[in-house]
């Protein structure tokens, strides 16, 4: 019995020791190349406990392999399932330029320090810490959510179609301007002014043929 015992202890204290390893992933995204991200892992989960005892987090640490031609990624993580985003890092290659709540969790505005465009070098763009918001829900989700930087106003900031920073003037030019067509309030589909004239008089025709017609049958 008392070997058992000693035998319990011993792993317990090598549990309790056991160092951290990491679960990666990667995936192809539309305008920041190649994403990649690692979460930490102790004992075959993802959760690692708090130094002061007071709960658990997670922690996702994320690359990329592009920017936008201004230097920019803009970035959303949604908090899926039993977790609350309480902190992040920024990566050393880039400035937070906003930071936001939305409705589903948190989103960054990152820029290169030296605003130069990233292509085909992976770099580390920023690590995100999230709560575990019930101990007891035995899951948990933390998703990325990239954001396209072409055409966005983010915050004060800005870009025009290419991902490059512009005055408020210039957007407006370059991404509010609307075509001279009429969008239907069914579909929001565009017909242009033309094609409305062209069947107005196609009916009008179907019309005074269908009238003489009718005027000839009776004679």
């Amino acid at each position: 019995m008392k070997k058992f015992v000693l035998l319990i202890g011993f792993i317990a204290m090598v549990v309790a020791f056991m160092p951290l390893n990491v679960s990666a992933q990667s995936s192809n995204t539309e305008w920041y190349g190649t994403m990649s991200w690692e979460e930490l892992k102790q004992d075959n989960s993802s959760w690692i406990p708090k130094s002061d005892g007071s709960g658990y987090y997670i922690r996702q640490d994320y690359s990329i392999t592009k920017t936008s031609d201004g230097g920019y990624v803009y970035i959303e993580f949604e908090e899926k399932n039993n977790v609350k985003v309480s902190d992040k890092e920024i990566g050393s290659a880039f400035d937070l330029v906003y930071e936001t709540k939305t409705t589903n969790g948190v989103a960054y505005l990152l820029k290169t320090k030296d605003g130069q465009a990233i292509n085909g070098v992976e770099t580390s763009l920023i690590s995100v810490i999230a709560d575990i918001v019930d101990v007891e829900v035995l899951e948990c989700a933390l998703n990325p959510r990239p954001l396209s930087p072409n055409c966005a106003k983010i915050g004060d900031t800005y870009l025009d179609n290419t991902g490059k920073e512009i005055s408020a003037s210039e957007y407006a030019a370059a991404c509010e301007s609307k075509p001279n067509d009429v969008p239907t309030p069914e579909t929001g589909s565009v017909i242009p002014y033309i094609a409305i004239g062209g069947g107005l008089v196609a009916i009008a025709l179907v019309y005074f043929y269908s009238r003489r017609s009718n005027k000839m049958y009776k004679l």
